[in-house]
């Protein structure tokens, strides 16, 4: 599976997203572990997934870009079959840029 993080925005950057996927049931509760404490499901490589800096669109900066594709792999540990659902919580920081101007009269 791939998630794809990114910025449609020309003034803003996006600066350390990251993502957290968590396997929930259909009705929203966390997946229980196995029996023998094993999860049922398992995101690899990890379930925390670094996008790392979301530029506005139209940047020139090669180091990153306004599109970032991670790819996971979910991993179903359970001999049993079940209804869930994929929670993506993500957190980031803002960065607005802005150009402004003002006039104003001045008698001589």
């Amino acid at each position: 599976m791939a998630i794809v993080a990114s910025n449609c925005y020309s003034n803003v950057t996006f600066r350390s997203l990251t993502a957290v996927v968590s396997a929930l049931l259909k009705d929203g509760t966390p997946m229980p572990n196995l029996a023998d404490g094993k999860p049922a499901i398992t995101i690899k490589p990890s379930p925390e997934i670094a996008f790392g800096d979301l530029l506005p669109i139209g940047s020139d900066n090669s180091e990153s870009t306004g599109e970032v594709l991670r790819e996971i792999v979910i991993e179903n540990n359970s001999p049993n079959s079940a209804d869930y659902t994929l929670k993506i919580a993500y957190s980031y920081r803002a960065e607005f840029d802005f150009q402004g101007g003002d006039e104003f009269a001045l008698g001589i």
